[in-house]
């Protein structure tokens, strides 16, 4: 059957709007910082589709998460080099600062990088369910470090939270149904292109002709929504800190996770 698709990003705070930003002499939303926490999904949208279509408890699943988070992981050569290119802007952080550049220094290849904090807290969540963090302890915990921050995050918003079952949208493409998450996702985009691709098959000759596909990927941008001509220097951009998993098991099912 057709996929299924569920949105566990959280939404923004009820007291962010323009009015606040305005009020701290902003004209938009910061790239970092407590003025951009939004409501943390991530943990409860794992949590929600294990109940719905796991095989094995959520505190077996991470327990290898729990081990290297407790025990330390290794840098490798990409962790490395983003720590190095960010070491400016996280070095201050009190959380990123001391995991990424402690001493001032960012992290080198080969060097161990510990979380016990980190360890501990998927730990509790794992034993005691999302509520922790929704109507809990945890929860209060991000609220006052939020609001110390300068931001907006209220247990009011955390109390709000729910994973959504979403309609996704598709095109056909080269014979194969492609499937996006709708808006607020850039899903909807990749789709417009597609079917900009598909009509211009005499232009786009092959995978490496990018010029043609990037153009046809701003103009999907524009019309999904997203202004590209207005984001001028002053846009706060981020370095790229999105991670993306898929998983096809021996069955054929498969998992796609970003």
């Amino acid at each position: 059957g057709p996929p299924v698709a569920l949105d566990g990003s959280g939404a923004l705070p009820l007291a962010l709007d323009d009015d606040a930003l305005a009020r701290a002499g902003l004209d938009t939303v910061p790239a970092r910082g407590a003025g951009t926490a939004t409501v943390p999904g991530a943990f409860k949208l794992l949590e929600d589709a294990v109940a719905r279509f796991g095989s094995r408890p959520i505190a077996e699943l991470a327990a290898k998460a729990i081990e290297l988070a407790e025990d330390g992981y290794q840098v490798r050569s990409t962790l490395a080099g983003a720590a190095s290119r960010a070491a400016a802007e996280i070095v201050s952080d009190p959380v990123l600062g001391p995991l990424f550049v402690p001493d001032g220094r960012p992290v080198t290849e080969g060097s161990l990088v510990r979380n016990p904090v980190l360890a501990g807290c998927l730990a509790a969540l794992c034993t005691y369910g999302s509520d922790l963090l929704y109507r809990g302890e945890l929860g209060r915990a991000v609220t006052e470090a939020v609001a110390v921050g300068g931001g907006y995050l209220t247990e009011v918003d955390l109390e709000r939270h729910a994973t959504l079952t979403t309609d996704l949208r598709s095109t056909q493409f080269r014979g194969h149904t492609v499937w996006e998450l709708p808006p607020p996702t850039q899903g909807v985009a990749v789709l417009h292109a597609l079917d900009a691709i598909s009509a211009d098959m005499d232009e786009v000759r092959s995978e490496s002709d990018w010029l043609r596909v990037i153009e046809h990927m701003r103009r999907a941008m524009a019309l999904s929504g997203f202004d590209l001509d207005a984001m001028g220097p002053r846009t706060p951009r981020a370095a790229g800190d999105t991670t993306y998993i898929a998983a096809v098991d021996h069955r054929g099912g498969g998992a796609s996770l970003i």
